[in-house]
């Protein structure tokens, strides 16, 4: 667990259903598996690094899970393809981390 999808079962997933009967051809796999990268990326942690991170680093994922879900859920409602979801979260991922990053000071 600890994934976007196992925090928030069916909206992502939703989303990705309503992309692609709207024409989309991106694997779901990939999807999921870029949105986890941005997770990372966003807050600068190594894949399969999760099982070591600090209560605040787990705190931030979470919470940046949630920016990514809305944005990606706000794209695909807006009628926009995987790539365009992901640019939208992507976008809102690098402004709640530097917001919360600015706010909290060197603990986040």
């Amino acid at each position: 667990g600890g994934s976007i999808f196992s925090a928030f079962p069916g909206s992502v997933f939703g989303a990705f259903q309503q992309a692609k009967e709207a024409g989309s051809t991106t694997d779901e796999a990939i999807f999921h598996m870029n949105i986890n990268k941005l997770v990372n990326k966003t807050i600068g942690i190594e894949s399969g690094a999760r099982g070591q991170l600090t209560a605040l680093q787990k705190l931030m994922i979470a919470n940046l899970q949630i920016v990514i879900r809305n944005a990606v859920h706000r794209a695909i409602q807006a009628g926009q393809n995987h790539r365009a979801a992901y640019t939208e979260a992507k976008n809102a991922a690098e402004f709640f981390t530097a917001s919360a990053a600015q706010l909290l000071g060197e603990a986040a």
